[in-house]
């Protein structure tokens, strides 16, 4: 078995937020089916900031009941940074799992940051080596929505975030053996990792 890893961000209010969503390979198909029929006609893809209140509320149900895992990282201060910190912590975080694909939706300007910072753990990561690393935009790949969608929820608010508690915790999961240090990128601070039903109780500044 192995596991595609879908990342995405959110940004409210000085805090930056990258959720990750794990698929298993056996599982891709299916999940990728059942995503893109949550598109409606002429729909490019589903960008959750776009969507009506009402239907936010329907697409999080089905969401939620798909064989996935989800887990959400934390930083504030400068963006560019912030994104740094949380992408090292997640991919620390999910060292011991079988990772095979990495998909992360295309951020103007960050591919080589992103490329970087993956280079620099490869070390601590063994499936970095091996596995495929790719940015897309999320019309070029469904299960990109699913990170986008969880991740809005998550910031928006504490009953936003009630919709999502029949989630899989993916940190809990995961089960890493070593915790991520914050040391992989230099001066980047660890982010904080979150669980789906918890509230991050402490974050750190970057400057």
């Amino acid at each position: 078995m192995s596991i595609h890893i879908f990342m995405d961000e959110s940004i409210r209010r000085g805090t930056y937020l990258l959720c990750a969503v794990a698929v298993e390979s056996r599982r891709i198909q299916l999940c990728r089916k059942t995503i893109a029929s949550f598109s409606r006609a002429n729909q490019r893809r589903i960008h959750f900031v776009k969507e009506r209140t009402d239907r936010r509320r329907q697409l999080l149900s089905m969401m939620v009941r798909l064989p996935i895992a989800a887990g959400f990282f934390t930083a504030e201060g400068q963006q560019v940074l912030a994104r740094q910190s949380c992408l090292q912590d997640a991919i620390v975080a999910l060292a011991n799992l079988p990772v095979s694909r990495l998909v992360l939706e295309m951020a103007d300007g960050e591919f080589s940051r992103d490329r970087k910072t993956m280079t620099e753990l490869r070390r601590k990561v063994p499936w970095l080596a091996d596995a495929s690393l790719e940015h897309m935009r999320a019309h070029e790949e469904p299960l990109l929505w699913l990170p986008d969608a969880l991740a809005w929820a998550y910031g928006a608010s504490a009953d936003w975030r009630a919709l999502l508690a029949d989630l899989t915790n993916l940190q809990e999961s995961a089960k890493p053996e070593t915790k991520p240090s914050g040391e992989a990128s230099g001066s980047l601070p660890r982010a904080v990792a979150v669980g789906i039903k918890s509230v991050p109780h402490s974050r750190r500044q970057i400057n």
